[in-house]
């Protein structure tokens, strides 16, 4: 009978997990593919179970167990890490680790028990096993749990063992009775009542649920290894209400409430108006609706009386002083010189009318009060046209206009004064010096112009039009219009443009940048203001960050996008923390690229064509990454202390996704430095910087053709938890065949 050897999976050191694949019965084994997602679990669980075993089968011989109580390497009960390790070809889980163990017909060392095992080949083989002790490992009959019991407990069935007392107990647990009745005797079971609530799990949080018939409510609890699963967070339903709660938990917030209920806004002394009460959330309903107020005169029914300008219209017609004919318009403005005004019914409107002039005037209709002097001020050209006796054509700023004879300044009405008029005797004339600009309508304006003429006569004069204002002096200076961006000079002082453009004669606002009506504004990048550039010639449009925020990738589309979170930028994260355009630091990190070369420095621009090489460079120069761009890479590497190696990058290296940039490492011969396609050995120990390997693909390589041969994808030995190996797909490559088995027993 040939013997088939039973690893498919090696553990060495205590510490460290390897995806190997080995040959077994003479024929060639096939490795499966292997997938790992997240950080590898590096340490070896006391509930691991390599070997299923069967029901204990007596053999037809005695097999007397060795009284040595130091075993020989590689005889039975010594430590091993693969079949190959032990004489008998059979290495098995232990208590404490793996040990060599032997074949059996009946007998066992004491603390081992013959039991069958049935290997790959479908042969049935007896081993001496040792007796496992398992806690709150899952379990459905006794015999899984290796000489214990499989226990109802915390509404699942788990193994304990048997105990007399809580010291045979570990930590956390404690000897009790099997509260099912289920088992005689008293057995270690976890002092919370669950064995997903243990030391270990002290702490951790779980989902939590609170139900009624108004609904089912979520939070979370915690463990407490003393107490079991504690402190749920979980509000207990109750029938919705307005306040920006889900009371019901339906996932919904104020929900199914009225949409449609009527309430009123009040104001004492003023008056109520209605409204419909609304859900504003953590506000609670508002009432929306108008205010009431006093009524004012705006066409509105302020106090929601049901009236609209109570108090200032009668039969709809607005007849008050300050609110004639319409809101808001007063009959005190508007009557220059008039001494007293009304506001006068008529039909079914109104309007302001002129009651009474100011002394000096007389009203030429309801409505203007002109100066009583007979023809002063009306335009003259001869003494003739002027009407009263010495009344004389005179020359005034404005024109030549009718004055009237005068003794005294009594003799003249208020804004004229007696003066001698060469030619013409005494006369009244404005003390403005302008009978269209008296002094007392200084709302008045006239157009007026101004003329540029250049020093140069072969230039082109420009006039501009302005206006002049009427005070109380008389006519004022001539006001010319605002320059404007238009290539024009439009207040006549020989620059066009003026304000607008720099001394190289550039427009550099941002309203007009390079030429007139080009603005900036209307630019909006994120986190940055537009600005004029001036660098060129022709100044352009363009943008500024704003505070720390950087322009990483020069798109005007998305402005300044990156914003600085942090001098830190660590790999993998999916973050440009300190936005160098990576994830990750350019400062420190080592660059490899399937375009590079091994000669290079292994910088952005010039970067490594290896892993190994972008690993040995790091390490030479204390950079904490290599960044690897997607390709495929054929080589063996060895992981080292301090670096990290992550995959995934463009080969820009300014992108990172390790599903879309897969980068694939596939295994070549390996040697004594490279046990598998990637090789680590102590890294990641207390004391160490961390280490990293992440987002890669990784094959093993191909060993079917080498007898006995492994093939390690990843290699691992000795290595701590400061090395992280995470979001890697792996895949195991073909094993060697093994070794022809000894001859079966008869």
């Amino acid at each position: 009978m040939r013997r088939a050897r039973l690893f498919a999976v090696v553990f060495i050191g205590g510490t460290v997990g390897a995806l190997a694949a080995c040959g077994g019965g003479g024929t060639s084994s096939t490795a499966e593919d292997v997938e790992i997602d997240g950080n590898v679990d590096t340490t070896l669980a006391n509930d691991d179970v390599i070997i299923t075993i069967d029901t204990v089968t007596p053999d037809t011989a005695t097999d007397t167990a060795s009284a040595d109580t130091t075993p020989l390497e590689g005889g039975f009960g010594a430590a091993c890490s693969g079949n190959t390790d032990c004489d008998s070809g059979w290495c098995v889980e232990g208590q404490e680790g793996y040990v060599c163990t032997k074949e059996c017909l009946e007998e066992c060392p004491t603390g081992f028990d013959c039991k069958s095992i049935q290997n790959s080949g479908g042969d049935v083989t007896f081993l001496c096993l040792p007796r496992l002790r398992k806690l709150c490992v899952p379990c459905l009959e006794d015999f899984q749990c290796s000489g214990g019991g499989c226990l109802e407990i915390d509404g699942g069935t788990w193994c304990a063992y048997a105990c007399d007392d809580a010291s045979e107990c570990p930590d956390g647990y404690v000897c009790e009775a099997d509260a099912s009745g289920a088992h005689a005797g008293t057995w270690c079971q976890p002092a919370s009542g669950s064995c997903s609530c243990t030391p270990d799990t002290d702490g951790v949080q779980r989902t939590c649920v609170v139900d009624n018939p108004v609904g089912t409510c979520y939070g979370v609890e915690t463990c407490d290894a003393s107490a079991g699963w504690t402190g749920c967070t979980a509000r207990t339903a109750a029938e919705e209400d307005c306040n920006g709660i889900d009371d019901d938990c339906n996932g919904l917030v104020d929900d199914a409430l009225p949409v449609d209920q009527a309430c009123t806004n009040d104001e004492p002394g003023v008056g109520s108006c209605d409204g419909t009460a609304v859900c504003f959330g953590p506000a609670g309903w508002v009432c929306q609706g108008p205010t009431p107020s006093e009524e004012v005169c705006d066409y509105k029914d302020n106090d929601c009386d049901g009236e609209t300008d109570e108090g200032f219209a009668q039969g709809g017609v607005y007849n008050g002083f300050e609110s004639c004919g319409s809101c808001n318009t007063s009959c005190a403005v508007g009557f220059p010189n008039a001494a007293s005004t009304r506001c006068e019914p008529t039909g079914e409107t109104a309007q302001c009318v002129v009651d009474a002039c100011d002394s000096g005037y007389t009203k030429l209709n309801s409505f203007q009060c002109v100066p009583d002097i007979g023809s002063v001020c009306q335009p003259c050209t001869t003494d003739e046209q002027c009407i009263g006796e010495g009344s004389a054509c005179v020359t005034l700023d404005d024109g030549t206009f009718c004055a009237k004879a005068c003794t005294t300044a009594d003799d003249c009405n208020v804004g004229f004064a007696c003066t001698e008029i060469a030619g013409s005797g005494s006369q009244c004339v404005p003390v403005s010096g302008s009978c269209t600009c008296d002094g007392t309508n200084t709302s008045l304006s006239r157009s007026c112009s101004v003329t540029w003429t250049p020093a140069d006569p072969t230039q082109p004069s420009v006039t501009c039009n302005g206006l002049e204002q009427c005070t109380a002096d008389g006519w004022g200076d001539c006001t010319l219009p605002t320059e404007v961006c238009d290539g024009i000079d439009n207040d006549c002082n020989g620059v066009i443009d003026d304000g607008f453009r720099d001394g190289d004669a550039r427009y550099v606002t941002l309203e007009h940048c390079g030429s007139c009506a080009i603005s900036c504004l209307a630019l909006t990048p994120a986190n940055a203001q537009p600005v004029c550039q001036t660098d060129t010639a022709v100044p352009t449009c363009g943008y500024a960050c704003t505070g720390d925020a950087v322009d990483v990738n020069g798109l005007a589309d998305d402005g300044c996008e990156c914003v600085p979170l942090g001098d830190e930028d660590l790999a993998g994260d999916g973050v440009d923390a300190n936005c160098d355009g990576i994830d990750g630091d350019v400062d420190l990190g080592v660059f490899v690229a399937k375009d590079g070369d091994d000669s290079w420095p292994g910088t952005l621009d010039q970067p490594v064509l290896t892993i190994s090489r972008g690993i040995a460079l790091a390490s030479e120069i204390s950079a904490r990454d290599v960044y690897v761009a997607t390709g495929v890479y054929s080589e063996n590497i060895r992981l080292a202390a301090g670096v990290g190696v992550y995959a995934g990058y463009s080969s820009s290296f300014f992108q990172r996704d390790p599903l879309l940039l897969e980068t694939a490492i596939i295994g070549v011969a390996t040697d004594a430095d490279h046990l598998g396609t990637v090789t680590g050995i102590s890294v990641g120990a207390s004391g160490q910087a961390p280490a990293a390997l992440v987002g890669f693909t990784i094959f093993g390589v191909n060993k079917a053709n080498q007898p006995g041969a492994n093939s390690y994808a990843i290699y691992l030995r000795n290595c701590g938890a400061g090395l992280t190996v995470a979001n890697n797909r792996v895949f195991g490559g073909p094993g060697g065949s093994g070794a022809p088995g000894g001859a079966g027993t008869s």
